[in-house]
């Protein structure tokens, strides 16, 4: 069985066991280019994103620290980035984190499945998943 499968037969027991509908939104990775880049690049074509480019910039350092993204790379057109990170204590450049956003959107089709599975099946570790549930109602702290 692939990852993607996994993680989505684990999010969905969860939503028959507690009448929820929960869904992956986003998967990171962490990997070591030494290792992962060649295989990584065979996937697609890989374009350098613009450091002015703050929409996407702003995202992939959600959760990060200052300067810890030095630069970043898109899968052709999909939502499929990857971006090299500072390792703070020798200023080396061999770590990366991998981001697949907007698997599940309603504007606009997710990145293909076939495309998600074959970039887990090379990368293996998924470092965190962000899962997102649809409301009937506004979302308040209240009602969580």
């Amino acid at each position: 069985m692939n990852i993607l499968t996994e993680l989505e037969n684990f999010i969905n027991e969860f939503n028959q066991l507690n009448d929820e509908d929960f869904c992956i939104d986003s998967i990171r990775i962490e990997f070591s280019k030494q290792y992962k880049l060649e295989r990584l690049k065979e996937v697609g074509k890989w374009v350098k994103i613009d450091k002015n480019n703050q929409t996407i910039l702003a995202k992939l350092k959600k959760r990060l620290t200052d300067n810890e993204i030095t630069s970043a790379h898109r899968l052709e057109n999909y939502n499929i980035y990857y971006y090299n990170k500072r390792d703070t204590q020798s200023n080396k450049y061999r770590k990366a984190e991998l981001v697949i956003f907007g698997m599940k959107q309603y504007h606009k089709d997710p990145p293909p499945r076939e495309l998600i599975s074959k970039i887990l099946s090379i990368l293996k570790d998924v470092t965190n998943i962000d899962i997102c549930l649809d409301l009937p109602h506004r979302p308040s702290l209240d009602c969580l």
